[in-house]
């Protein structure tokens, strides 16, 4: 990618972000191998990606598999998912501790029933 590609890629990132709380799951396999699943809840999502505030966190540069429960109706008993695999962009830090991360994901819409079981 050129330099002229990532900064339109940045700028489209920022104008086309929605705000959206959703509760978000995530994993990843850090730099010794090891497997790591976590939870966390959106901030805000674009066509490009994602930010999910948390506290356990992947490392910048790590690839992360991001499943994302978008919203649901009850009328219509269906959950929107958005599921994509990409890379950590950034990770925050506030007030000393983890606040979440940014991550460049190329998602997939899936439509589910929604369970009826507590």
């Amino acid at each position: 990618m050129t330099v002229n590609e990532q900064r339109a890629t940045k700028v489209q990132t920022r104008k086309n972000r929605f705000s959206i709380v959703a509760p978000a799951s995530f994993s990843w396999r850090s730099q010794d191998g090891v497997m790591h699943r976590a939870e966390g809840t959106t901030r805000d999502i674009s066509a490009y990606g994602v930010f999910i505030c948390t506290h356990q966190m992947p490392a910048a540069g790590a690839v992360v598999d991001v499943d994302i429960a978008v919203g649901s109706s009850e009328a219509k008993g269906r959950i929107t998912r958005l599921k994509g695999t990409g890379t950590v962009l950034r990770t925050d830090i506030t007030g000393g501790r983890s606040s979440g991360f940014a991550a460049a994901v190329n998602f997939a819409l899936a439509n589910m029933q929604a369970s009826s079981d507590p």
